[in-house]
């Protein structure tokens, strides 16, 4: 069994989405069988057997969620995250910004 500490630890050394496959394969160790994390304030739901789990805080504020997508934008914004040139929540913020910017 875990707590969202260990996670949280895990995480610490995710500096790039190469870090990323890494972070899957520990917290898989830690007995992770499932997550989910919703965008809108990266609020995380951890599981092991039987669904049985924990509950991570919300990392910021609750954020307006666009019921359109820019799927070409999206990428755009995906490769630079992976390149280094910006970081998960500016991705999103930016994402949100350029969506309602554009009435999409």
């Amino acid at each position: 069994m875990f707590i969202v500490e260990h996670i949280e630890q895990v995480h610490k050394k995710v500096k790039s989405g190469a870090d990323f496959p890494k972070y899957i394969e520990e917290i898989k160790e830690l007995g992770v069988k499932g997550f989910v994390t919703w965008v809108k304030d990266s609020y995380t739901e951890y599981f092991w057997e039987n669904n049985i789990g924990t509950k991570s805080k919300s990392k910021y504020d609750e954020l307006l969620i666009s019921n359109d997508s820019n799927r070409e934008k999206f990428i755009i914004q995906l490769k630079a995250l992976q390149q280094r040139k910006t970081d998960y929540l500016l991705l999103l913020k930016t994402m949100l910004k350029r969506e309602l910017k554009n009435g999409c």
